[in-house]
């Protein structure tokens, strides 16, 4: 959570929120006051533009900042844009033709970003997606040089690149990011390889992943002392962070069986995305039997 107030949080937010419209949505809202200006205020309705823009300020106002507390207004930002759009199809030429450049340029960008993604940051996805994303770029191409339809020109490219980037993320960038995430991974171990009577523990890990995933649920340990008096039994599980481990270490109680996982935390993620600086951010856990 954004604990310090941004005043520009929500609106660089619903640059990628709002893919691949986001930019469209600012030109649409510009030329919606425009006209409301123009009017002295005069319209059909006012919720949608009211709607959006009061709830807008109220968020960048708020001291407790999260990317998902602007969804609530995604629908109505949709129907501004879609407005506009319409508008720019029928009405208004310099305006399609301001919309045909901004998306064009979007489209650019992020079919190089999927490049940049799928061979430096996150390499290589699998066959599948090549052959998809292949595709995608080759009706990307056909509609851009060879349609004439002008909605199919202005609106397909950008639904075509998404696509593909949704593609990306949840087949294989979001999967290999969750694959650094140990507490599940220990809880699976867990269920995999205890007997009925064996008891898993948490220690000194303040999240609830393992509490969720394990079978039977885990139970948490508070002190070092709680730690201690279940350390070196037969049976029990203890599941720790490296501070934890350390404590446990300082017992010098024998251990059947430890497990190292490197674990990412999730609020280090931009961090994890850079290659270079990938194994600084990851930090081990440790899943101990006795």
């Amino acid at each position: 959570m954004q604990s310090n107030n941004d005043p520009v949080f929500y609106f660089h937010t619903l640059l990628y929120i709002f893919l691949p419209w986001s930019v469209l949505f600012f030109i649409a809202a510009y030329h919606e006051l425009k006209t409301l200006i123009a009017n002295r205020f005069k319209a059909d309705e006012y919720f949608t533009f009211a709607g959006i823009w009061i709830f807008f300020i109220i968020l960048n106002i708020s001291k407790n900042q999260l990317p998902n507390y602007i969804f609530i207004i995604i629908p109505l930002i949709s129907v501004l844009t879609a407005k506009w759009t319409d508008i720019a199809l029928n009405q208004k030429t310099g305006l399609f033709k301001t919309f045909t450049i901004t998306q064009l340029i979007i489209v650019l960008l992020l079919w190089a970003g999927i490049a940049f993604i799928s061979v430096y940051l996150f390499p290589y996805p699998d066959w599948h997606f090549w052959l998809i994303a292949a595709g995608g770029l080759a009706v990307t191409l056909y509609l851009y040089l060879f349609n004439k339809n002008r909605a199919a020109r202005l609106l397909l490219p950008s639904g075509l690149v998404f696509a593909v980037i949704a593609l990306l993320f949840n087949t294989h960038v979001f999967p290999y990011m969750f694959s650094f995430q140990a507490p599940p991974a220990a809880a699976r171990y867990f269920n995999e390889h205890s007997s009925p009577d064996e008891i898993l523990y948490n220690f000194n890990y303040p999240q609830y992943e393992l509490f969720f995933y394990s079978e039977p649920q885990a139970l948490q340990l508070s002190t070092p002392e709680s730690a201690r008096t279940v350390a070196g039994k037969e049976g029990i599980w203890l599941f720790t962070d490296e501070e934890g481990y350390n404590m446990i270490q300082n017992f010098n109680v024998p251990a059947d069986t430890t497990i190292v996982y490197e674990h990412l935390y999730l609020n280090r993620g931009s961090k994890f995305i850079n290659p270079r600086t990938r194994d600084k951010v990851l930090k081990p856990m440790y899943l101990i039997k006795y």
